[in-house]
């Protein structure tokens, strides 16, 4: 199966903050949904 890496924002505890990362993902198949984010937002 073949991976790519992507930026992503993450954290490795719930005590640190969040920071970018790369991070490996498959590739969509033909059964995945695939879309595009245009805004985010991280609320308490």
């Amino acid at each position: 199966m073949e991976t790519k890496q992507i930026k992503a924002y993450g954290t490795t505890s719930s005590t640190h903050a969040l920071r970018e990362m790369m991070i490996e993902r498959r590739n969509v198949q033909a059964h995945d949904v695939e879309f595009e984010i245009l805004y985010r937002g991280i609320c308490h």
